[in-house]
């Protein structure tokens, strides 16, 4: 993390009260890490970096201790591991069969082969007769 940023970030958290690592082990979480670079990620275990860091270490700056073991950079962003909330990219989990899917995930689409492959004597997905589209 650039100097800049450093001290930026480190207005912000003096303003906001970052949460130490002396915290999310009281509450049992790891630290997720997110490489702004590559955009690899992982949770740490906290027990580690309370022997190294100590318990008033503040989480937001624990990324600038660390170095990408995807790409090897060092801009990485740090926030404690809350439970539940899934992969970055969709936050839900995958449905168990059977389930339905949670309601902002996306469907396919219902056709999902052109009417023109349709076999003459059945219809479409949708009903249509082949070779008809509805508009």
């Amino acid at each position: 993390m650039g100097r800049i940023k450093e001290s930026a970030q480190r207005e912000v958290d003096a303003r906001l009260g970052a949460a130490t690592l002396g915290e999310l082990a009281a509450d049992g979480l790891g630290v997720f890490c997110w490489c702004n670079r590559c955009g690899h990620n992982a949770v740490l275990e906290i027990g580690r970096l309370l022997g190294e860091l100590g318990a008033a270490f503040p989480v937001p700056e624990v990324g600038g201790r660390l170095r990408c073991t995807g790409c090897g950079g060092k801009d990485i962003a740090t926030r404690p591991a809350w439970p539940g909330l899934g992969p970055v990219t969709s936050h839900a989990p995958d449905p168990e069969p059977g389930e339905s899917p949670a309601p902002n995930a996306e469907r396919p689409a219902a056709d999902t082969q052109p009417d023109t492959l349709a076999p003459a004597d059945q219809t479409t997905a949708r009903g249509d007769p082949p070779g008809r589209r509805r508009g």
